[in-house]
């Protein structure tokens, strides 16, 4: 009785089954190393006569030499095997089928789990065997209908397939997608952007950045700054047609396609920005806050650079009194917060600028004592100021005066500095202000050039963390025991990331702080639309 023996052995450099199968006319089926065995194991545990399979009357059976296993177990001796019984000869699973019917031919199946050389049978036995192959991820047989037969009709069908959507009668036919909310708009007119058939749009160089570009024909926006290496295409990182609701919202790798390595043009690495941010967590730089340098020259400082933070602008202020529980108002005892002088703007972006009227007046008035009267001083300039003085003292000091002209100039002079001094070198403007003032000389008071915006590259809402979640501001801000005017009390990126974090949940996308176009201000510009330029062809 025969032996129908099928070797399948896994191509993994092809992803593909390859099987191989042949009858063999002979009773006894030997296995083993050596390349004149019947069934070639190639494999250095495997024996040179390792094992046979044979076959009698009284049945079949594994006759063992080497390591051998059936059904799991391990066999030294001849076992009889059973239909479906599982033989395992090192790294190689051979099954045996016994059919019912005895005329039909019992099958060995081999499979092989790796790359191996099952090529080298029994010469004999060469010229007997039917070779087949498969192929398992389309499982074909190979024949004039198999894979490449198959992916060539597949092509044509979609080449004649696409040729007919995109010239159809609309041009409407193919859609890749729905488009973002801004642009719903111009679902069924495609030419309002795709300007050329179907190609993508053009690229944003220095000759047609606003004359080609369907993009800027709408949109007035700048490149992202001068030294950048180059300069992508909108699409580069705002994709339409892929379920992007808010195109503004990009990822992170189109910011780290540049920031993991950041050079400027030349390929030298910047001096002014941070070379290597590829996250928020790991790798973003410490905040750097914009603070008034020599002669109001703007400078950038990062937070945990503790010998330069500190705060030049010219103004005296103490939080730790102004927070105190007991303080004393135009009144009676107040308990201040931070929105007692910090006001958010409507948007929440920036906080609004502090005003001596607004803020300060109530509790620090200008109310101040002459030996000639009580005077309510104009806050502002001290030329101002001085004119001020000058009038009241010629009409309250003078009453009453005997003596010359001359003489006249000259008391309401020395009435002059005597007020001046009170007011600058003793109790009110000094008490916020840094002046010079000199016997004579108008007085010199440094204009105080408090920051609206510290983090200058960054943008963040106040509104949504006080407003929506109702965090106080000394969370972040721990200016209840600062006393130094010169305290920069901005939080650090530590306190950020206790919820901008992976673990934590908040996002910590690029776009939630930075912003990838220069802000520029609104220009109308003779080019500028009307609405039914922009809503039709």
């Amino acid at each position: 009785m025969p032996f129908e023996i099928t070797v399948k052995r896994y191509l993994a450099s092809e992803s593909a089954e390859e099987i191989k199968t042949f009858k063999f006319n002979s009773s006894v089926i030997s296995i083993g190393s050596d390349a004149n065995r019947a069934i070639y194991l190639e494999e250095k545990e495997i024996e040179v006569n390792h094992a046979s399979i044979e076959l009698d009357d009284s049945g079949c059976f594994i006759v063992p030499s080497g390591k051998t296993y059936l059904n799991k177990d391990q066999v030294t001796n001849k076992s009889r095997l059973k239909n479906n019984d599982l033989i395992e000869i090192g790294k190689y699973k051979i099954t045996v089928l016994m059919p019912g019917d005895p005329d039909k031919s019992s099958s060995i199946i081999i499979n092989v789990e790796e790359d191996v050389d099952v090529s080298k049978i029994n010469k004999e036995s060469e010229d007997k065997y039917e070779k087949v192959e498969y192929f398992s991820r389309y499982n074909l047989v190979k024949s004039i209908f198999n894979v490449r037969v198959f992916t060539l009709l597949f092509l044509l069908l979609f080449i004649a397939g696409f040729y007919f959507m995109t010239k159809g009668e609309n041009e409407k036919a193919l859609s890749p997608g729905p488009l973002s909310d801004a642009h719903s708009l111009f679902e069924n007119d495609c030419k309002k952007c795709h300007v050329d058939s179907w190609n993508s749009f053009s690229e944003l160089s220095d000759d047609n950045l606003r004359a080609n570009h369907p993009c800027l024909s709408c949109h007035n926006v700048n490149v992202h700054n001068d030294n950048e290496r180059f300069t992508p295409n909108c699409v580069s990182c705002h994709k339409e047609h892929n379920d992007n609701i808010n195109l503004s919202q990009t990822y992170n790798k189109f910011c780290i396609k540049c920031h993991s390595d950041l050079t400027v043009k030349g390929g030298s690495k910047s001096v002014n920005y941070h070379n290597k941010i590829i996250d928020f967590e790991s790798t973003h730089p410490e905040f750097a806050v914009t603070r008034a340098g020599e002669k109001y020259k703007d400078i950038r400082i990062r937070l945990d650079n503790k010998k330069e933070l500190i705060d030049t602008t010219p103004i005296k202020l103490n939080h730790k009194v102004h927070l105190a529980d007991d303080l004393r108002g135009p009144g009676e005892i107040e308990k201040l917060s931070c929105d007692s002088c910090h006001q958010i703007s409507e948007k929440g972006d920036y906080t609004v600028e502090i005003t001596y009227e607004k803020d300060c007046e109530r509790c620090h008035s200008l109310d101040v004592y002459f030996d000639y009267g009580n005077l309510k001083i104009p806050h502002g300039d001290p030329k101002i100021i001085r004119e001020f003085l000058r009038q009241k003292i010629s009409t309250e000091a003078i009453g009453g005066f005997k003596g010359t002209t001359s003489e006249l100039r000259k008391f309401v002079d020395t009435k002059l500095k005597e007020s001046e001094k009170i007011l600058y070198s003793t109790v009110k403007c000094s008490e916020c202000h840094i002046s010079e003032y000199g016997q004579g000389k108008l007085p010199v008071i440094e204009k105080p050039n408090i920051p609206s915006r510290w983090l200058s590259h960054g943008k963040f809402n106040h509104a949504l963390h006080t407003n929506t979640l109702r965090l106080s501001c000394t969370s972040c801000h721990e200016v209840s025991g600062s006393e130094k005017t010169t305290d920069i009390l901005l939080p650090s990126i530590d306190t950020c990331k206790q919820c901008h974090s992976e673990s934590k949940g908040a996002t910590s996308d690029c776009v939630l702080c930075h912003d990838y176009h220069k802000n520029s201000e609104l220009k109308f510009l003779e080019d500028n639309k009307t609405i039914k330029q922009i809503v039709d062809k």
